[in-house]
């Protein structure tokens, strides 16, 4: 699985619950971390769309500030190409934290197809990251995701 070069991999946690046990990943408040992703793009994608990143978390105690998430990708590649490209980074603004312990924080942000240049049948490999050395994330405790989603437009 894909890492960017020099970043850490958060842990996964079990979040022990009444009804339902989650597993997360928790990302830390200092250091910077990333999970992996890599898909196929539709062959159907909307040219000129727009795509949507998703990052479900929530706090275990902490309620208050913003965590700063990122998807970094390389863009694309096709058949025969080796996928180690350049890395575009899509940043969210700050997502701020739910304000009571355990409410999920669905952050989203979107980027037009045209300047992520995927392209149909593509390998998009890329990472979803917390931005922890980031100005604008301020919250002082692990942020645990429980899901990440892109969301891709198709005709």
């Amino acid at each position: 699985l894909p890492l960017e070069a020099a970043e850490s991999i958060p842990p996964i946690a079990k979040d022990a619950g009444t009804h339902l046990d989650l597993m997360t990943v928790d990302f830390d408040q200092t250091t910077d971390e990333c999970r992996t992703v890599d898909f196929i793009v539709p062959a159907d994608i909307t040219s000129g769309g727009t795509v949507t990143f998703t990052v479900m978390w929530y706090a275990a105690s902490v309620t208050t500030n913003d965590v700063f998430w990122d998807f970094r990708h390389n863009s694309g590649v096709a058949d025969g190409v080796d996928p180690d490209q350049a890395v575009t980074t899509e940043a969210a603004t700050a997502c701020t934290v739910a304000g009571t312990a355990g409410l999920i924080d669905i952050c989203t942000w979107t980027e037009t197809q045209t300047n992520l240049a995927w392209a149909a049948s593509d390998l998009v490999v890329g990472v979803f990251c917390r931005d922890a050395d980031n100005a604008s994330d301020n919250f002082a405790a692990d942020a645990k995701v429980i899901g990440f989603g892109i969301r891709i437009p198709r005709s």
